[in-house]
């Protein structure tokens, strides 16, 4: 048997609160994975990487952009570019 939701939690999960608290979110882990794919990227043209951080810095940049994504949808900042290789 399924419970109803109550009417103050559907109003707190459909409100703008909820939808700037979730652009926030997804914009800072968007810059985390942005970050690290650029530190993996300037370390490959220094030191070389390892096979194990190649696939970290990919995963990093298809991460940074899944997020940039989502953010975007979330806030409507459809300008926000995270600088590396997606645009």
């Amino acid at each position: 048997m399924t419970k109803k939701t109550p009417d103050f939690l559907n109003h707190l999960l459909h409100s703008d609160f909820m939808n700037d608290l979730i652009s926030w979110k997804m914009k800072d882990t968007c810059e985390y994975h942005a970050e690290e794919y650029k530190r993996l990227h300037s370390k490959h043209g220094t030191y070389g990487l390892k096979p194990h951080e190649q696939e970290d810095k990919e995963d990093h940049r298809k991460d940074a952009i899944a997020f940039k994504h989502v953010y975007i949808y979330f806030s409507g900042d459809y300008d926000y570019k995270i600088g590396i290789d997606d645009e």
